[in-house]
């Protein structure tokens, strides 16, 4: 649900190329999934209620666990960083400035050689390269740690996957239409 309704994920960043030919907007995407999202969670929710929610009397899990295929829940601490707090402003206000743009079409910059402005699907690669960058200055995050997480080898993948497709349906739509 998080990709559907999220205005920066690569999903929506790739449905937004390909519906722009037909004058769709990430206001218009958003207008559309973010109720659906949370009808399809509500209705999720609903129906997992009446599902056995105790993992102790699951004999499934049960055998699973005794069979050492799924590893043991211990609890434990998470420390979090003292500043975490900033990044998450940062990705908020990145987020907010995205949608800014989206709903506001007037306030994207303009490329000087043609007059138009920029694609949405580039200002939202921009915008949170921009936001990553600015995140990783002011929060002194050690990159050879950041690197090693599975969240950034997915997110890059994810960037590489959409700067991709973003670069290759702006340079067909911008050139070409």
């Amino acid at each position: 649900i998080g990709i559907v309704a999220s205005p920066i994920s690569a999903a929506v960043v790739a449905f937004l190329i390909i519906l722009q030919p037909f004058a769709i907007t990430l206001p218009h995407l958003l207008i559309i999934m973010i109720p659906s999202a949370v009808v399809a969670s509500l209705i999720s929710s609903f129906i997992i209620s009446f599902l056995p929610q105790k993992l102790e009397t699951d004999k499934n899990y049960q055998k699973l666990l005794s069979e050492g295929k799924i590893p043991e829940k211990t609890a434990e601490q998470r420390v979090i960083p003292p500043r975490a707090p900033i990044a998450v402003l940062i990705f908020l206000l990145t987020v907010l400035a995205i949608v800014i743009y989206s709903i506001f079409p007037e306030l994207k910059p303009i490329y000087p050689s043609t007059g138009k402005p920029i694609g949405t699907a580039l200002l939202i690669i921009i915008l949170m390269l921009l936001g990553s960058y600015i995140m990783v200055s002011i929060t002194k995050v050690e990159i050879s740690k950041l690197t090693s997480q599975s969240t950034f080898k997915a997110g890059m993948s994810a960037a590489l996957c959409v700067i991709g497709v973003a670069w290759l349906g702006d340079t067909l739509i911008s050139n070409y239409s």
